[in-house]
């Protein structure tokens, strides 16, 4: 069974907390080691090493197939994976950002999931991204959708917490 994987950066591994930098609560996330990270072009934050760890772990999982849609585009496989041990280089981009019109709800990233499911065709798939319930369009289209899938939306303060990674491996153990 092929699940595909599509990830977000910010609020997910680069974390912050109201643009106040500071680090996520042990206890809400789950992680205890937090650290500072600045790379160019983005907003300073934190990120924890173990969710990293876990992340590359799933990564490796036989049938996942990773995909970047994240406005980092390609500076997340160049920037964001390698300062913080992400092993990520080698996953696909989805690119669009110049396609983005928030002021006629069109979001490009729902736009460019549809396109990748409709031409790549897995059986299921895992979308992490701390905007989607900010999306009307992508709230009514999951709910549609007959695709069976997981949506995490960790809090931008938070970043992906021990309890979303467990609920990923959960549904990916789902045969």
């Amino acid at each position: 069974m092929r699940t595909n994987l599509y990830w977000d950066g910010d609020g997910i591994f680069n974390v912050n907390a109201d643009h106040s930098y500071v680090q996520a609560p042990a206890d809400a996330t789950g992680w205890s080691e937090w650290h500072h990270i600045t790379v160019p072009g983005a907003f300073p934050g934190y990120w924890s090493r173990d969710a990293v760890q876990e992340v590359n772990s799933i990564a490796r999982t036989p049938g996942v197939v990773n995909k970047w849609l994240t406005s980092w585009e390609e500076q997340a496989p160049q920037l964001l994976a390698p300062a913080i041990g992400l092993n990520a280089v080698d996953w696909e981009v989805l690119y669009g950002l110049e396609e983005d019109d928030p002021m006629n709800w069109h979001w490009w990233k729902l736009d460019k999931l549809r396109k990748d499911l409709d031409r790549d065709r897995p059986d299921r798939f895992i979308w992490f991204d701390d905007d989607i319930t900010s999306d009307p369009a992508a709230l009514k289209w999951l709910k549609a959708t007959g695709l069976p899938h997981l949506v995490i939306v960790p809090k931008i303060d938070h970043g992906l917490t021990r309890a979303h990674l467990d609920a990923v491996r959960e549904f990916l153990d789902q045969q």
